[in-house]
């Protein structure tokens, strides 16, 4: 009788056991499961709200874009008085992009995820090219104008006038490589 009692308490106990860690697992799995839903859902806000602000600031810099071009259309004589708005107009654009680098970088690691919402997977692969056609574009404009400035300085050269300083191109270093990553 007593061996049976024995057999009978260990058989519960080991029943019991098995219940314990198998609602434990239950427990973690929907805990995982919730925490999932929550970390999915920051993603798709994230994506939401920050591809609208960074949707706003590129059509500001497309504008600012066509602005720049059209300054281009100057003589030499007159490049010595311009320059100066010019070079102001590229440093906003610079600024814009540089200020645009939280929403930029917000969005990147957002659209890393594999989602199943084709609306944000489009809103991901929108932003991935206006993203790279912002920076192409900014690189453009850097480049005409120190192509413009190389074609100066030979003419102020032959006029007897002061040479002028190129302008760097460089933009935030965590930008070039979320850049250089979509590429």
């Amino acid at each position: 009788m007593f061996k049976n009692s024995f057999l009978k308490f260990g058989i519960v106990f080991v029943l019991m056991g098995i219940f314990v860690m198998s609602l434990e697992h239950v427990l973690a799995y929907v805990n995982d499961y919730s925490i999932d839903i929550k970390k999915s859902n920051n993603i798709k806000n994230n994506i939401n709200c920050y591809y609208e602000i960074f949707n706003l600031n590129a059509n500001e810099l497309k504008d600012d874009m066509v602005i720049i071009n059209e300054s281009f259309n100057i003589y030499f004589d007159d490049f010595d008085i311009e320059k100066n708005d010019i070079l102001l107009s590229i440093r906003k654009m610079h600024d814009k992009l540089n200020n645009n680098s939280f929403n930029v970088i917000v969005l990147y690691s957002s659209c890393q995820y594999d989602i199943d919402n084709n609306l944000l997977n489009e809103k991901c692969r929108v932003f991935s090219n206006n993203y790279l056609k912002m920076i192409d574009s900014y690189r453009v404009i850097v480049n005409k104008y120190n192509d413009f400035v190389k074609q100066y300085n030979s003419y102020a050269y032959k006029e007897g006038k002061n040479k002028l300083n190129f302008y760097n191109n460089d933009v935030n270093l965590l930008l070039k490589l979320i850049y250089n990553d979509l590429k």
